[in-house]
């Protein structure tokens, strides 16, 4: 299956996933921007606080906490209920960004079109802004007024599990790791999955528990097996679009692009699969279902 095909129905699929994430976007930007809207910082301390700002509204898609809310929309919850799990969510993203680009790790000189935040506030200062949003996220978590003290540990301890050392973190580990070694295609899928898959997983719990699901809830299984499978997909078409530019473990390492876009394909088939069977209220599940279409096709 061909990625990018200039025909009709791609080019509906891309505009209504832009209407999609421009519409829950703007929420998240709100909230975000209402979190970090203070002006009145300490000298010693306004250039934390630009940092974290240059990096946590610098734009981006917003993926993830997009699917926070649509999900808890398309179970029946209200998605503002929602927002400050989706805020959580992108700020431990843009942490991760922050540090990821560091010299010391990816060493990138550039994020979404602008220079990364170290090329502007220094290594210290991008490190601090990093530290700051990861550990505000739990907090804002914690004290989601929206939503009860009990969802609110759930969605603490899931954050917790998927961004630390035995899930995000472990993945940027393994990914120095491979940056000396040849990994096999397991341990690069198993990298995946902590370092891309783990986030976008519990951005659709997040989204559950805030709509009320609880974790005996069978639809609660088949809604993680879709975001594992839109995750994996996720990350085998950023693999294709990069094209291994960079040299470093890549699944076109051990596949064709025929064969990478078929798997992506394949596990895009099964998400939506999963995604029927978790019997979401259907006028309210279009948006996650063109979503997950849009990341098959999409060309950046």
């Amino acid at each position: 299956m061909a990625i990018v095909k200039p025909n009709d129905k791609i080019e509906a699929t891309t505009q209504n996933a832009e209407k999609i994430l421009s519409f829950y976007g703007k929420m998240i930007d709100d909230r975000l921007a209402n979190l970090f809207g203070a002006s009145d910082f300490p000298v010693e301390t306004a250039t934390l606080y630009k940092a974290e700002r240059y990096s946590l509204m610098s734009g981006g898609k917003r993926i993830r906490p997009v699917l926070v809310l649509s999900v808890c929309h398309m179970l029946g919850g209200n998605p503002s209920v929602a927002l400050d799990y989706a805020a959580a969510v992108e700020m431990i993203h843009t942490y991760s960004l922050i540090h990821d680009d560091l010299p010391c790790m990816d060493n990138d000189d550039m994020r979404r079109g602008k220079p990364s935040n170290h090329r502007i506030f220094g290594e210290a200062g991008a490190v601090l802004a990093g530290d700051g949003l990861l550990t505000d996220a739990f907090g804002i978590a914690a004290g989601a007024t929206e939503t009860s003290a009990s969802r609110n540990l759930r969605a603490v301890i899931a954050l917790s599990n998927a961004a630390g050392s035995y899930g995000m973190v472990a993945g940027q580990s393994a990914d120095l790791y491979a940056d000396m070694h040849t990994l096999s295609e397991e341990a690069l899928l198993e990298l995946y999955r902590n370092k891309t898959v783990r986030l976008i997983r519990v951005s659709v719990y997040l989204g559950a528990v805030a709509a009320g699901l609880e974790d005996h809830d069978p639809r609660l299984a088949l809604l993680l097996r879709f975001a594992d499978n839109v995750g994996l997909a996720f990350q085998i078409i950023d693999d294709i679009l990069d094209k291994g530019e960079d040299g470093r473990n890549h699944y076109l390492s051990f596949h064709t692009v025929d064969e990478a876009e078929s798997y992506a394909a394949h596990l895009t088939d099964e998400a939506l699969h999963a995604l029927a069977q978790a019997q979401p209220i259907p006028e309210l599940a279009q948006p996650v279902d063109i979503l997950t279409r849009w990341l098959l096709q999409r060309n950046h």
